[in-house]
């Protein structure tokens, strides 16, 4: 349990930190000051204070990050400054420079992604393409189908597969419905109509999920030796299919495709580390890959508080050639603190319903 909570810090942090980086740099980049730049909030433990005059420092509660910004000189009654000196805020620049700030932190997450799986393809080499059926379960979706081992799959409704995931993707979301198989047999392409059956899935963590299946075993792919330019390549596809499966994921969550169950918190987050750990340095720095991706994409969301939200209303004033009233930003600030405080909450709680996540709790204390 140790193990877990240590890689879970470790984790967290590295994501975090990379995430606060890209606004430091580029807020420096465009003449902002930054105070503190801190991983953690609340009371500081240690820090440091470099020569820009930013305090660097790790604070009590490790779940999360800031970069912090001078406030805004304050003004007497006559609009006056009451304190001489430059205004050295965000709020001081341009709208297009503060978006350049505010979209470098999600920016951050997705390009330290691609490094991440480019070291990766490098060191560990690319994982081949497989659409090769090896196994067809009897009286399965696939057998009714017609569908015979040695088949490939080609595509899936119309969407082209090349790996077993993408395969699982494509056929998970639609239990009872028909879906056009394109299969490569003997060197003949032909379509055949399948139609998944609804089971039950345990993930990892517990949650029973109702998921469409077609009862067939896709060959493992060997991985291959990848050059600099094809592990770039791959890196940044990785990247691409990791942003645009979370999108989708999202989306579906939204119109009710999928339960809000599969959302999880810090609890789960921590726990996970320790499982990903375990199994090797490649799965691990693949799950540090994927929550970076999903740090980036949450923050881009637009709701107060986060970079989404903060972006809309430097593009609102970039539109409307005005700052935004006191009164409406107050507002706007807390309606965020209310959708953030009730999402954390939320998240908490899906975490302490899943079984796996309440024995690891418990084992904390034992």
């Amino acid at each position: 349990m140790i193990s877990s909570l240590l890689w879970f810090l470790l984790v967290l942090c590295v994501v975090v930190f990379v995430h606060e980086l890209g606004h430091y740099l580029i807020a420096r980049w465009n003449g902002a000051k930054v105070e503190v730049f801190s991983i953690g909030f609340g009371r500081e433990l240690f820090g440091v204070t470099d020569r820009a005059g930013t305090r660097w420092r790790f604070s009590l509660i490790p779940l999360g990050g800031y970069v912090r910004f001078p406030n805004p000189p304050e003004q007497r009654e006559d609009g006056s400054e009451a304190e001489p000196g430059p205004d050295e805020s965000l709020q001081a620049h341009a709208p297009i420079r503060r978006i350049a700030i505010l979209a470098a932190g999600p920016g951050a997450n997705f390009l330290f992604a691609v490094v991440v799986f480019f070291a990766l393809f490098l060191a560990f080499g690319k994982a081949g393409t497989s659409n090769t059926v090896e196994q067809v379960l009897p009286d399965s979706a696939a057998a009714s189908a017609g569908i015979l081992p040695g088949d490939r799959i080609l595509s899936i409704d119309g969407q082209t597969v090349t790996r077993a995931q993408e395969i699982r993707d494509a056929v998970s979301p639609y239990p009872g419905i028909p879906l056009t198989f394109v299969i490569e047999r003997d060197g003949r392409v032909t379509e055949l109509d399948v139609t998944p059956v609804m089971v039950d899935w345990t993930d990892p963590l517990g949650t029973v999920h109702q998921v469409g299946r077609v009862g067939v075993a896709i060959a493992r792919p060997e991985r291959e030796p990848a050059s600099v330019i094809e592990a770039a390549r791959d890196a940044f596809g990785e990247t691409w299919y990791l942003t645009s499966s979370v999108l989708e994921a999202f989306g579906e969550i939204l119109t009710g495709r999928r339960s809000t169950d599969e959302l999880g918190g810090p609890v789960m987050i921590a726990q996970v580390s320790g499982d990903f750990a375990e199994q090797g340095l490649l799965p691990l720095f693949g799950f540090i890959a994927f929550l970076s991706v999903n740090l980036g994409i949450i923050n881009l969301f637009p709701i107060p508080m986060l970079d989404g939200g903060q972006i809309v209303v430097a593009v609102a004033e970039l539109a409307s050639g005005r700052r935004l009233s006191e009164r409406f930003m107050y507002w706007f600030q807390m309606t965020g603190l209310v959708t953030v405080g009730g999402l954390m909450l939320f998240v908490l709680a899906n975490d302490l319903s899943r079984p796996s996540v309440v024995n690891f709790v418990s084992g904390l204390f034992q």
